[in-house]
């Protein structure tokens, strides 16, 4: 695949919790890649989402499992502790930030799940995140029209850069996936979790 001129590096941004990384963002994270091509492939758990509670394990741990989980989708990935060094709520757009000083000039491919899509408007500083980041939205089961009329929305008012990607989300949660860690659900991990992965909770007991 044709590489991206050097002079304008494209970071394709892929934030989450990730606790734990399932089948689901891993599939996510290739179609996202597969998309957006980009020159550095960033994975970046968050510290504190700003619309979840403080985590249930140590964010090390969650660092830990996100290597396992994707060092192998794309050349150049990176697995950045970014946002769980500055502590917190993590704030995509102070991330954004930050890569555009360390990057001058650089484009910024922000993955954006649709339930976060729809909302996007109300993320801190979304102004600056339309402005600053081309997203790319990866659909859920049935929501395909509710999102083209929000993404017409957002390109009237933003002038937003919006591109789909034309996978569907793999209908999984992190909350059933630790449900089933509890229960010892074998068959239900296997199939939703990398072995790599199981194997880590297995060995630090986590959960």
């Amino acid at each position: 695949m044709e590489k991206n001129n050097l002079n304008c590096i494209r970071i394709g941004l892929f934030g989450g919790s990730f606790n734990p990384p399932h089948i689901g963002h891993i599939r996510a994270a290739k179609y996202f890649c597969q998309k957006a091509n980009p020159d550095i492939f960033m994975v970046v758990p968050s510290f504190i989402a700003p619309h979840k509670e403080i985590q249930e394990i140590g964010p090390h741990h969650r660092v830990e499992m996100a290597k396992l989980a994707f060092s192998h989708i794309w050349d150049n990935t990176v697995i950045s502790d970014c946002e769980i060094v500055r502590g917190g709520k993590s704030y995509t757009v102070i991330t954004v930030n930050e890569l555009k000083q360390k990057y001058p000039g650089c484009q910024i491919c922000l993955f954006v799940g649709s339930d976060m899509f729809l909302c996007f408007e109300n993320w801190y500083k979304a102004e600056i995140l339309f402005e600053s980041c081309l997203l790319y939205v990866m659909p859920r089961k049935d929501d395909i029209s509710e999102l083209m009329q929000k993404a017409e929305y957002y390109i009237s008012k933003y002038n937003a850069n919006i591109t789909f990607i034309d996978k569907e989300f793999y209908e999984i949660s992190s909350t059933e996936l630790r449900y089933a860690i509890i229960e010892n659900n074998i068959d239900f991990l296997s199939e939703n979790l990398s072995t790599s992965v199981l194997n880590y909770i297995r060995q630090e007991n986590l959960y």
